[in-house]
């Protein structure tokens, strides 16, 4: 037998990697080269973990928390 993957999850997780991606008004085939919606958010994730956390800092991962969070326990 296979590995159980909980679908719910990883439907939640690519809604929430596409709004993102809407917001920040990406073409489609642009994400797509990208690797995804999914990869494309777990790219700006490294990208923000490598920001200074100095308190003047301001992401899009504020306005996308869920699916930040969820990209963190991965």
């Amino acid at each position: 037998m296979g590995q159980i993957i909980d679908l719910k999850d990883k439907l939640r997780l690519q809604h929430l990697a596409n709004e993102l991606a809407k917001d920040l008004g990406l073409p489609i085939g642009q994400i797509e080269e990208m690797g995804g919606s999914v990869e494309l958010a777990a790219n700006l994730l490294n990208e923000f973990s490598s920001l200074p956390d100095d308190g003047k800092t301001s992401t899009i991962e504020e306005d996308h928390k869920e699916l930040f969070l969820l990209l963190r326990a991965r």
